[in-house]
């Protein structure tokens, strides 16, 4: 017998028990006790003849272990009713701290822990510590901090430039890809702008094909067409004289662009374009024989070309769309109520290779310039194909865009190397900003000149100073006789002659000017024979 009191044995039997059963609850964190099946004993019903130290005792453990079931309880509903705060589910009617009398019941208890309590949680304190998802909607927000729409604009500019349209991908399909370029889903860009919008803030567009074409896009940039010149031979154009060979020119050596043929030759074009327009071959025919006998390309190889050599590169329907350092030119006058995102994609088209810069600073040149596929910058002859007068005007703006684009930043690298000498425009440095662009018609063909307006009269150095250009034509003829097979070469000739020791070499000059400038890397101007920019220098 723990105790020796025959009277008090029934609360013997319910201290022993109540002890049990707490050493269970301990042992297993399960308030099991809290059922109303057990009744915590009060320390008046142990009555007073509990007179002996272990009496005592017995009294002061059950009063310990009642206070500490009354504190569990009340911080287990603490609990619930905090979390159901958080969880914006509040339990209506907690359970109570208190304890129920003691009825016997035949419900088991339920050991499950309750859900709504996590068991890293030690109290209710540390609950309303925790960062919670659910937290208060009074929360102050974060400030965020200005965007600058330039620059998203140039990004998504970027990112939409190389994907691939609709138009483009039946294009791809198409035999007859040179037909059609243009369609309303490709505009993404502007005219007021250098860099795209994206489509869902994007106007309604134009296509070329439109006949307000010119009045819309080009004379808002000032961009005219003179067809008004007569006709002069390439050698008055570019005053020079007929080369022995032309390999045998300096720089020339490794270039075989340029067209060698004699009469027998010249008879044999002559009878395939008659041929082609006897048949009513389409653009595609005549684009394919034209630069398979005149428009030729370079060899790819690396290896069979000496170390920067002067060469160029033979680009088809290149995809060159507006993007960082490629902007396409501004408007100048009233601002037109379409829009146009400057992709052309010209039948032909030729440029400098990078390959001529020094490796030491090429990838500088790509922060001055555009520079396609990291390879190709700098385009100065642009062809556009049509099998027949009927899309003459077509052809003509084709050109007109891909020229325009290509001479405006040829404009704006020569304009950062005058400011960086604190000089301002002048004839000799306008000389040799050009583009040059040919449109087939058939065996009919026309060769045009680009050239830029006179920049505008402003000191500012940072002001825009642009002020348009005009396509100018400068031969017309028919591949139907000799002769006007012998022009179309010689045209071609001067204007790759050009293109290599003219062009791409004022190119060269105006970027080493401008590395030289800012102090970045000593370049070779200067040291291979190159001229200085002093009074006697040309540019």
């Amino acid at each position: 017998m723990f105790l020796q009191q025959p009277r008090d044995s029934r609360n013997h039997r319910e201290i022993n028990n109540f002890s049990i059963a707490h050493k269970r609850t301990s042992t297993s964190f399960h308030y099991s006790f809290m059922t109303p099946s057990i009744k915590p004993i009060q320390p008046t019903e142990l009555g007073s003849s509990m007179k002996s130290p272990r009496a005592q005792h017995v009294q002061q453990h059950h009063s310990n272990t009642t206070n500490n079931i009354n504190g569990a309880a009340r911080s287990q509903a603490s609990r619930r009713k905090i979390l159901g705060s958080v969880n914006g589910n509040v339990q209506s009617k907690p359970t109570s701290a208190k304890p129920t009398s003691a009825r016997p019941s035949s419900a088991k208890p339920s050991s499950a822990k309750p859900s709504s309590i996590p068991p890293f949680f030690d109290s209710a304190e540390e609950i309303g510590k925790q960062p919670s998802s659910h937290s208060s909607t009074t929360q102050k927000k974060p400030r965020i901090p200005a965007t600058d729409p330039n620059r998203i604009s140039l990004l998504w500019q970027r990112v939409m430039a190389d994907r691939p349209t609709q138009s483009s991908k039946a294009k791809a399909k198409s035999p007859t890809s040179g037909q059609g370029r243009q369609t309303a889903s490709e505009i993404t860009h502007p005219t007021s702008s250098r860099a795209s919008i994206p489509s869902s803030f994007r106007t309604a567009g134009i296509t070329i094909d439109n006949p307000a074409f010119r009045d819309i896009i080009l004379f808002p940039r000032r961009i005219s067409i003179d067809k008004t010149p007569l006709s002069r031979p390439a050698f008055q154009h570019f005053r020079t004289s007929p080369p022995t060979r032309y390999q045998d020119i300096p720089g020339l050596a490794s270039t075989t662009v340029f067209l060698e043929g004699d009469d027998d030759f010249k008879a044999n074009i002559v009878d395939q374009y008659k041929e082609m327009k006897d048949w009513g071959l389409c653009e595609a025919e005549y684009a394919q024989y034209a630069m398979e006998h005149l428009l030729k390309s370079e060899v790819r190889d690396p290896d069979a070309i000496p170390s920067r050599a002067w060469r160029t590169k033979r680009m088809i329907q290149l995809v060159a769309k507006p993007e960082w350092l490629w902007s396409a030119p501004p408007i100048i006058d009233t601002p037109p109520t379409k829009d146009y995102n400057f992709d052309v994609r010209p039948d032909a088209s030729y440029w400098i290779p990078i390959d001529v810069f020094n490796e030491r600073y090429q990838n500088l040149v790509k922060e001055l310039f555009f520079v396609k596929y990291e390879k190709i910058l700098c385009p100065y002859f642009s062809i556009e194909f049509k099998k027949d007068d009927s899309k003459d005007e077509k052809a003509e703006s084709q050109v007109a865009v891909a020229a325009s684009i290509a001479l405006y930043n040829r404009f704006k690298l020569k304009e950062r190397r005058l400011r960086q000498k604190n000089k301002f425009w002048t004839e000799k440095h306008l000389a040799n900003v050009r583009h040059y662009g040919i449109t087939f018609r058939a065996d009919a063909f026309t060769v045009w000149c680009i050239r830029p307006n006179k920049p505008l009269d402003i000191k500012d150095d940072k002001a825009e100073t642009w002020a348009g250009c005009v396509m100018e034509s400068v031969h017309k003829n028919r591949c139907n006789t000799l002769v006007g097979v012998q022009n179309l070469m010689e045209w071609i000739n001067e204007i790759h002659r050009w293109g290599l020791t003219v062009h791409g070499d004022s190119c060269q000059r105006d970027v080493q000017h401008c590395i030289e400038a800012d102090e970045i890397v000593r370049t070779s101007l200067g040291d291979t024979g190159e001229l200085q920019d002093s009074d006697t220098d040309p540019e």
